[in-house]
């Protein structure tokens, strides 16, 4: 068949040139296009786009049909979203509303089938040809979209109009059908393609010539072995050769740039959108401008663009706090009267009221539009992450089985789900005939239509609600509930339900008849029996049927039997399900504490011992609490806390705080005896207190501090009274760590008496350093520190001095350790030998004249185990005759009272600096702290030369070094 226009060859039952556009007569006999999307169907005219519509426009033709004021309300008219906001639609409104539904509903199915059906296809097949693909696209969705015109046909004629066939529409509808995407995409690539492969002929024509690229450089090897008359042949052959290698052939660069534009399409879009615009809006409004131009029906005034705009105004107020939520919806429901895009409006109202979705959906199935509102609302919920922000599964969800359950977190997605499922059945796979809806907390309202589906709650506040409570047989339609509650008259009857279902179930249990107890009991369970779930458990066990007993254990421990709790800890035991058994021990332990709360103690007690045997820490908990207050056994505050360390160890996080509360009751109450208490008694009762406010302290209890760090310090001191300072230490070095400066002190004072077994300097030093630290009144402190200094031995100060080197300063130019070797050599040769020092007791050199290589060590000094310093200054004094010494600006250590020089640095270095510094801290004394030191460590009288300031003995005459006389 071809177009009498243009002379295209067309496709068989083609209505419309996809070339020219023109119209093809119809030919006798021909037969109606197939409904099947894959099928051929009628090509879709070619022609000049013009812009459609994306809601119903208003129709400014006459005449006009008068409004009667007596005239009976339209049904659909009227609408109350949420028992409070009223919606009263206009009579025309109304009128088109079901006039639209069938064009609204129908086009929706049919546009997001055929999408679905294309993405399949396209995901198994792929897309070879796009000209050719969305030739035939074109046709299927035309053929999809007949049923629609035809029905559009029967309405006309319904009103009196039976001059207009489908031909006739879908001639006015041909400018339309051109400015779809899915016209204009496969338009243009038609073009390109064409063009493309003219392009690569010419170059074909032209590289015979000389074919440059394809990755052959033969063009000059050829010259050089072929005579001229061959070159253009050999050429060819090569050429093409090269091109086959590369993949770089003339076919190859077609297919690929194919291959690009079909990569480019979305093919699926494209034809969903093609039946949405022409089926929807398109071929309804062309029917609407008939039925009024020929007065049939009342002109429809919309003011969509103002309802926008109104919409838009309200958000933002909203937004900015500066209206309410009530003032919000009844805009939006003010919107609805005047807008000809209801779905806009009823996508905003269910974001801001998710609640309202009964209400809304209702609305929307009255103009059809529900199944749209309903993909979109499911889309949203998708594409913003709201299912993963919003819900996770428990932790008793057996994760050994095999479930795959839809989330659901609002009532308006719930009830876009059933939507798609009652009228896109097709885009579910289900499981066993069913699907399985997982609920999080809030109500929800089934609609009656809902077949095939499961509805497990997964929090405990999940409810579930619909109109007339006895009318839907939900048995017969494959509807079940799992661990649910039901509301107002549902429940109710709901009850009602699972009462006479358990009698059935006893009756025929007790008649021996399994198989209808199994049943009734069942039954019982889906209205929310907790018993019924662990007896129908039971006897799935019993048949040999684990993971339907697995499933029914689990209703029932989630509903609140203990006993179904324990026989799914014992089942998962069997089945090496370890890792959930925690989360049945809690609901078992739940089970136990209401028990607890009837005040049946002894039955939760056993309940409870059972479950802690297991390592519950909640049931550990419990125990604790009961012990703690008396309750089904003696009172015993020491049981409760070794309870509550188990609950902790267990990893309960609720026993934290009554651990943290009874251990500091017992506290306060133990210390109130030591106050009476004297003697051995009194430090019982402090050692007793202190272990218990140590208990509160490590779980939080702030205020317990304060009461360590008293006990601490009183029961210190009485250490250190009865001679046992290592107990004294470690309770001042716990008060320190709590904040208390005393202990610093005191801490500092048991390590610098050398007459102590806690003796240890270095320890005593950063004590001391640490309360300097913290003070804002340093001298008392330094006078303490200095006095400890006075009662230790020299030796010990330079051993703590030699030690703080390597960490205090940088020790380039100091030398200990292993390091003295080569120093020590020339620094004895120098002036250490002569001064009468042993090498093998130097400890410390200082290289005063800062070398790296010759000269390193010749000046500076020397210190020596028993705390001898030997200068290079010809200075030769013991430590402990030194006074803390000075580093002047002039880099020289300087004894500040008589102004002798002890030792002259090459030039200012801050090490040398920092060296006087931790020479002055951890050594020496100033004299009149040592002059009241022990007998056996003050420092004996030592004067200088005023000549050459050496030292020189008391009684002397003539100075030793330079021979000045003395007076």
């Amino acid at each position: 068949m071809f177009c009498m226009n243009c002379g295209t060859k067309l496709p068989d039952n083609a209505k419309f040139c996809f070339n020219c556009g023109a119209k093809v007569p119809e030919m006798p006999g021909s037969a109606p296009a197939a409904a099947e999307p894959a099928a051929p169907a009628p090509a879709a005219p070619d022609v000049a786009a013009q812009p459609a519509p994306e809601q119903r426009e208003p129709v400014p033709v006459q005449p006009e049909l008068p409004e009667q004021p007596d005239e009976p309300e339209v049904e659909g008219s009227h609408f109350t979203i949420l028992n409070r906001y009223e919606v009263d639609l206009p009579r025309a409104t109304a009128l088109q509303n079901q006039l639209w539904k069938p064009f609204n509903e129908e086009g929706t199915k049919a546009a997001f089938s055929v999408k679905y059906k294309v993405q399949d296809l396209i995901r198994e097949k792929g897309v070879e040809d796009p000209v050719d693909f969305s030739s035939q696209l074109l046709d299927a969705c035309i053929a999809v979209c007949d049923p629609l015109f035809e029905h559009a046909v029967d309405v006309l004629n319904d009103y009196g109009i039976d001059y207009v066939t489908k031909d006739d529409l879908w001639e006015k509808l041909s400018r339309n059908v051109a400015s779809t995407e899915l016209m204009k995409a496969r338009n243009a690539d038609k073009a390109a393609i064409e063009q493309y492969a003219e392009d690569l002929a010419r170059e074909k024509e032209a590289n015979k010539a000389n074919w440059q690229g394809g990755g052959f450089g033969v063009t000059g090897a050829i010259k050089g072995a072929l005579e001229a008359k061959m070159l253009n042949s050999a050429q060819d052959a090569l050429s093409s050769l090269g091109r086959t290698l590369t993949g770089n052939t003339y076919s190859g660069r077609l297919k690929r740039f194919i291959a690009d534009r079909s990569a480019k399409r979305d093919y699926p879009e494209m034809a969903c959108d093609f039946i949405d615009q022409i089926c929807r809006y398109d071929l309804f409004n062309t029917v609407w401008h008939i039925l009024v131009k020929n007065g049939k029906m009342p002109s429809c005034n919309y003011e969509t663009s103002k309802a926008g705009s109104k919409r838009k105004n309200l958000m933002e107020r909203y937004d900015a706090h500066k209206i309410t939520r009530e003032q919000l919806l009844q805009g939006f429901c003010e919107c609805l009267e005047i807008t000809g895009d209801a779905n806009a409006v009823y996508q905003d109202l269910l974001l801001a009221a998710p609640e309202a979705g009964p209400d809304v959906f209702r609305m929307a199935e009255a103009d059809g539009g529900a199944l749209a509102l309903a993909l979109q609302i499911w889309d949203r919920y998708q594409e913003e992450d709201q299912v993963l922000e919003h819900f996770q599964f428990p932790a008793w969800i057996p994760t050994n089985l095999r479930k795959v359950f839809y989330p659901v977190v609002q009532p308006d997605m719930l009830l876009a789900l059933c939507i798609q499922l009652r009228d896109m059945p097709e885009r579910f796979s289900l499981e066993n005939g069913k699907l399985d809806v997982a609920l999080t907390r809030g109500t929800y309202t089934l609609p009656a239509y809902v077949r095939n589906m499961d509805f497990w709650g997964m929090e405990p506040q999940v409810t579930l609600t619909w109109e007339q409570p006895e009318t839907p047989d939900w048995t017969s339609q494959n509807v079940h509930f799992h661990l649910v509650q039901f509301a107002g008259a549902t429940g109710k009857w709901a009850q009602k339900q699972r009462d006479a279902s358990l009698q059935q179930a006893q009756d025929a249990l007790d008649s021996g008849r399994q198989e209808a107890a199994l049943s009734a009991f069942n039954e019982a369970r889906e209205w929310g029996s907790a018993e019924a779930a662990y007896q129908a458990g039971k006897l799935y066990e019993q048949q040999g049927k684990r993971e339907a007993a697995e499933w029914a254990y689990m209703e029932g421990a989630v509903g609140g039997s203990g006993d179904a709790a324990w026989q799914q800890v014992l089942l998962l035991k069997q089945l090496n399900a370890g890792n959930q058994i925690p989360a049945y021990l809690k609901l078992a332990t739940e089970a136990g504490k209401k028990l607890e709360e009837q005040g049946k103690y002894e039955e939760a007690i056993r309940w409870y011992e059972k479950e802690a045997a297991e390592q519950d820490g909640t049931a550990c908990l419990y125990l604790g609490q009961l012990a703690e207050a008396g309750k089904g056994m003696e009172k015993d505050e020491t049981k409760a806390l070794e309870w509550y360390g188990k609950a902790l160890d267990y990893g309960c996080e609720g026993a934290k705080k009554a651990l943290a509360d009874l251990a500091f009751r017992k506290g306060e109450s133990a210390r109130e005896r030591a106050q009476s208490a004297t003697g051995d008694e009194a430090q019982r009762a402090r050692l007793e207190a202190l272990a218990d406010y140590r208990k509160a302290w490590q779980q939080g209890r702030e205020e317990a501090a304060d009461a360590i760090v008293a006990l601490d310090l009183e029961q210190g001191k009485a250490y250190r009274e009865a001679h046992q300072e290592q107990g004294a230490l470690s309770l001042y070095e716990e008060a320190v760590e709590l904040g208390s400066t005393e202990a610093i002190l005191e801490a500092g004072w048991l390590c610098g008496n050398p007459s102590l077994k806690t003796y240890d300097f270095s320890k005593a030093r950063r004590w001391y350093r640490k309360a300097l630290q913290e003070t804002d009144d340093p001298g008392p402190i330094r006078k303490e520190w200095d006095v400890c200094k006075a009662n230790v031995p020299l030796s010990d100060r330079v051993a703590c001095l030699v030690a703080e080197i390597p960490t205090a300063i940088n020790t380039t130019f100091y030398y200990e350790g292993e390091d003295l070797t080569g120093p020590l050599e020339n620094a004895m040769k120098a002036y250490g030998s002569a001064g009468g020092a042993d090498a093998s007791q130097v400890v410390l050199l200082c290289d005063a004249s800062h070398s790296f290589l010759w000269g390193k060590g010749e000046k500076g000094l020397l210190i020596t185990r028993d705390g001898m310093l030997y200068s290079s200054q010809g200075l030769r004094v013991s430590l402990a005759a030194l006074p803390p010494l000075l580093y002047d600006e002039n880099a020289q250590l300087v004894e500040p009272d008589s102004g002798t020089v002890v030792l002259k640095f090459l030039d200012v270095d801050k090490d040398d600096k920092a060296f006087c510094d931790l020479l002055n801290e951890i050594v020496l004394v100033p004299r009149a702290v040592a002059a009241q030191a022990a007998p056996e460590q003050a420092a004996p009288e030592v004067g200088y030369c005023p000549n050459c300031g050496a030292p020189v003995k008391p009684g002397s005459k003539f100075c030793g070094q330079c021979g000045c006389k003395l007076q």
